[in-house]
């Protein structure tokens, strides 16, 4: 009945902008707005072909929503993303589902451009509120997570004190706040986490008709017209059936996104690299890297996604954007190309385009499925020396060419005198290889994880190269454990 009223809602709406439509257009419309958000990319065929069969003779109208559409367009390159038809189609999904519920959640997993719609959309309707206030509202957001808090902090509670003093959770103070102030403007207050039941249960009454939020000491915060509650989470498996029916759903589907956007951002920024810097031409070096983009990249991640397996699932995105980083920080250590050695540097190019593809892309599979992409990356072009696989091998700027990590490590190593026999740490392949792996992703400020069984030397291999540094830094441990809580971190 909920979804009923929905659609009854969003026809109004349509019927409002639109009086000269007839019924059945104006409600088909209104179904395929509530419902086209929620759906898979291969679910949206079979979607459209129930239609054509129900309603052979109807066709969607169309709704002129071409000033948000450029407008959204417009903030996507203002943030520096890359155009996205399916960006840009979501962001308007949820703008329709704003319109005719104060409840919305953004499932999707990581980097599937949850958090981008949200802010394009964001940033569209304050650029629109100007020039068309009677249509768009602007946007003010509170954003808050609801992982790093327990029950208690996120709605209140009573303290042990005699007598008892109410204390306010992070939710219902900012709820307070929003629903305290001018209703010029439309307020979201977004939750960017995982839903817990242990709270989203209790939200049951905000999000239907009602629209208040009863508290422990009595209070009672009705929700105003202009305030909306999104939700971004990975997915909805403790959420009931009565929540999901009290909200809109806009599914971002990653497999839809893909990669392909961040990388020809990538590769299109590289034209515009100065001819003094790296000694070739901008289009030259965004030629080659497109090529070697169809040449390495689709084979390599088609072989890890088929037949490798990794100790902790990343998505194919996070592993583009790894590359990426790795690679411009691998580049930039490089000499520029000198007259007349073009050839053997745009080699050097390639080399370097393998390397970071190696330890980005396969960085987080098995040692069992290094192998499988080893055989692919010497079948697509066999560079690298016979011996070992191609794990075992990093480009060196001097030589311009692959070595072997074994020659990093130093022959005449000895422990130092006094040194307690705990603290022995003999230099190994793998020591040299993720110290030098560790030292290049901190020149980009990227956050690192290893990954490992128990006694392998993740916790060591940090420590060695915090102590080694030259600049000042501040280190500190946090242990974390399933019986971790918010308050004791």
């Amino acid at each position: 009945m909920r979804s009923l009223k929905s659609v009854l809602r969003a026809v109004g709406h349509i019927k409002t902008a639109m009086p000269q439509l007839n019924e059945t257009s104006v409600t088909i419309k209104g179904i395929r707005d509530m419902n086209l958000s929620k759906l898979l990319s291969e679910d949206v065929l079979l979607f459209d072909k129930m239609f054509e069969d129900l309603f052979p003779d109807c066709e969607e109208p169309e709704i002129n929503m071409d000033d948000l559409q450029i407008a959204l367009e417009d903030c996507m390159e203002d943030i520096g993303c890359e155009l996205n038809e399916t960006i840009v189609v979501k962001a308007i999904q949820l703008f329709e589902q704003l319109k005719v519920r104060h409840g919305v959640m953004i499932i999707g997993e990581t980097m599937s451009g949850k958090s981008t719609i949200q802010k394009i959309l964001e940033k569209a309707m304050n650029k629109l509120t100007v020039q068309q206030s009677d249509k768009y509202k602007g946007v003010k957001v509170e954003t808050m997570n609801p992982k790093s808090i327990d029950e208690n902090e996120f709605y209140g509670y009573m303290d042990d004190s005699m007598p008892p003093q109410w204390l306010w959770g992070v939710f219902s103070i900012l709820l307070k706040t929003m629903i305290g102030e001018d209703q010029k403007y439309s307020r979201w207050l977004l939750m960017d986490g995982p839903v817990d039941t242990l709270w989203i249960e209790s939200m049951n009454s905000l999000l239907d008709d009602s629209k208040v939020l009863t508290l422990n000491n009595g209070d009672r915060l009705p929700l105003s017209h202009n305030c909306k509650l999104l939700f971004e989470a990975n997915d909805l498996d403790v959420a009931s059936p009565a929540t999901i029916s009290r909200v809109g759903i806009i599914f971002m589907d990653v497999d839809e996104l893909g990669y392909q956007p961040w990388i020809k951002h990538w590769v299109d920024a590289k034209e515009h690299v100065p001819f003094n810097e790296i000694g070739i031409k901008g289009e030259d070096y965004k030629q080659l890297l497109s090529e070697m983009v169809t040449k390495y990249l689709v084979k390599v991640m088609t072989t890890k996604n088929k037949v490798c397996k990794e100790m902790v699932k990343s998505s194919e995105l996070a592993c583009i954007r790894n590359f990426t980083r790795l690679y411009d920080v691998v580049f930039g250590q490089t000499k520029k190309a000198e007259d007349g050695d073009t050839g053997n540097f745009l080699a050097f190019i390639e080399k370097v385009f393998v390397f970071s593809l190696i330890w980005s892309v396969g960085a987080t599979v098995s040692e069992v499925s290094r192998r499988e992409l080893d055989l692919q990356i010497r079948d697509i072009e066999p560079m690298f020396p016979h011996a070992n696989t191609v794990f075992e091998y990093w480009v060196n700027p001097d030589k311009q060419d692959f070595d072997a990590w074994d020659n990093l490590i130093q022959t005449t190593w000895r422990p130092q005198p006094n040194c307690a026999f705990y603290d022995i740490y003999v230099p190994t392949t793998d020591t040299v290889r993720y110290n030098e792996l560790l030292k290049h992703l901190m020149k980009v400020d990227a956050h690192v994880m290893f990954v490992g069984t128990s006694g392998v030397g993740k916790t060591k291999r940090i420590e060695s190269y915090l102590n080694v540094l030259n600049e000042p830094v501040e280190a500190f441990t946090i242990n974390f454990s399933a019986g971790t809580t918010a308050p004791s971190t």
